[in-house]
């Protein structure tokens, strides 16, 4: 009887000690697990905080840039027009920025600020280091610059981007581009094939720039766009375009949106809808400068 009871202790002794073992174990399982889950909780909230400040920054990059070329469009003159009964047509974007130096500075960090937005999904995708994302960004940057510089010099001299001479020297600097941003893709670790993969479904650049506009809208609200958001959104756009227009017609524009709904806040939607309205505003102003502006032109 003593001898059962002595087993019975012992067996309520082990058990006591496996519980208060176990109850250990788990309890430093479960500091751990809140520690890796207090550690990644700080990384989301640096990554949003990231973001927030990028989208702030680019905000104000775009909106100083809009308000220096409103200011410099209502100070400049174009040249008289050959025909005294021709409309004098406004400087052009790339003639303001090659007359102002600081102004073309603006231009370029504010557009700068919105490749985050539009080739961010390929830095995670790729898992690209912070001196691959600025070696590529500095020469995608350059590149710009030097499209407008070569757009300026062309209208300074009575040229359009058609001329053969001008369109020659664009196809050589698109060339470069192409090869130098492939040398660069190569060393960061993306293959010739995954490079000419990732190109061959880049939106237009005017899509992009729709794009971006529409992420600037929201740059400060609680949901700022992403980069995974802006390379959903863009198809869409692309494929709502007809052929030979610059954006989708208004009836296009809505089925856009719904088909973001799924993706894009109540907020970005709101915004998709504004840049839809200006799209629409912006072809009758296209319409309207297509048309003759002299008698000579309607004969």
């Amino acid at each position: 009887m003593r001898a059962t009871l002595r087993l019975a202790s012992l067996a309520l002794l082990v058990l006591a000690l496996g519980l208060a073992a176990g109850s250990l174990i788990y309890a430093r399982m479960a500091e751990t697990s809140l520690r890796a889950m207090t550690q990644r909780r700080g990384l989301f909230n640096a990554s949003v905080q990231r973001t927030r400040e990028l989208a702030a920054a680019r905000e104000r990059e775009n909106a100083a840039l809009e308000a220096a070329l409103a200011a410099a469009a209502s100070r400049g003159e174009s040249a008289p027009a050959a025909d005294p009964g021709a409309a004098a047509k406004p400087p052009s974007i790339a003639t303001l920025l090659a007359a102002d130096p600081k102004l073309m500075d603006l231009f370029l960090r504010s557009f700068r600020a919105n490749l985050l937005l539009r080739f961010g999904v390929y830095y995670d995708r790729y898992h690209l280091s912070p001196a691959a994302i600025g070696k590529f960004e500095e020469l995608t940057t350059a590149h710009t610059g030097e499209i407008m510089d070569l757009q300026a010099a062309a209208e300074a001299q009575g040229l359009t981007t058609s001329d053969p001479g001008i369109a020659a020297l664009r196809q050589q600097s698109n060339q470069e581009y192409r090869v130098a941003a492939g040398e660069l893709a190569v060393t960061a670790g993306i293959s010739p094939l995954q490079l000419k993969q990732e190109s061959a479904a880049q939106p237009s650049p005017h899509t992009q720039d729709v794009v971006a506009h529409v992420a600037s809208l929201v740059a400060l609200s609680p949901t700022p766009f992403t980069g995974a958001q802006a390379a959903q959104l863009a198809p869409l756009i692309e494929a709502a375009v007809p052929k030979g227009a610059a954006d989708p017609s208004p009836e296009a524009w809505e089925k856009v949106a719904v088909q973001a709904t799924g993706f894009l806040s109540a907020p970005q939607l709101q915004a998709l809808r504004q840049q839809a309205a200006m799209s629409e505003v912006m072809g009758l102003v296209r319409q309207f400068d297509a048309q003759p502006t002299s008698p000579a032109e309607t004969k």
